[in-house]
């Protein structure tokens, strides 16, 4: 099975490729989703957070406030290093069951869609790597208005990931989200076709 990693920045466009791929029948596995889950209510993964962040990060229902954790991972990078050091290796553990169970389906291409591939320098972790590009101009507009996050708080964001020009020359494929969706899919398709050739 081709083990193909997805990546981007925020708000460029990466989970609009994802859903497509879904769409088209591909599967997608979910780093962020693995990461919400491996920190659910009375999860091994929660109860260390806890222990290291303290309890006032669980809400009333005794699930993680990630809004909170947020705030104290992004003002830190202390802080930010302790909750990856938690939560990467239960992610990376998941995620193989996860693809195992793809393989043993007999899927000839599946997607890892990871926000931070190359910061987490996990490149040879794949087949190939996928890269969803898009102006910083037009991530910051999307932040705007789909987080309504301050300058502040887009600035820190940015600034914690590299720049989509590095992470350009780490990647094999590029999706270029510079117009609207039909110019995207036609884009995915191509790639595709390629992926499918064994490229």
């Amino acid at each position: 099975m081709k083990w193909v990693g997805l990546s981007g920045g925020l708000a460029s466009g990466k989970s609009t490729v994802a859903n497509l791929l879904r769409k088209k029948r591909f599967p997608v596995l979910d780093a962020d989703l693995a990461a919400q889950e491996v920190l659910k209510k009375g999860t091994p993964g929660l109860n260390t957070v806890i222990k290291v962040f303290g309890s006032d990060l669980l809400g009333p229902n005794g699930e993680l406030d990630r809004k909170k954790m947020a705030e104290i991972v992004f003002s830190s990078p202390t802080h930010l290093l302790q909750l990856e050091s938690i939560v990467h290796p239960l992610v990376q553990e998941k995620i193989k069951s996860l693809r195992a169970e793809l393989e043993q389906q007999g899927k000839k291409i599946a997607f890892y869609d990871v926000p931070l591939l190359f910061e987490k320098k996990l490149e040879s972790q794949f087949d190939t790597i996928v890269l969803v590009t898009s102006h910083e101009s037009d991530q910051i507009a999307r932040m705007k208005s789909r987080n309504q996050w301050s300058d502040e708080e887009i600035r820190r964001r940015l600034a914690a990931q590299l720049p989509l020009s590095e992470k350009e020359k780490g990647a094999h494929h590029i999706i270029r989200n510079h117009g609207d969706l039909a110019d995207l899919e036609w884009q995915l398709d191509q790639l595709l076709i390629s992926l499918s050739k064994g490229s």
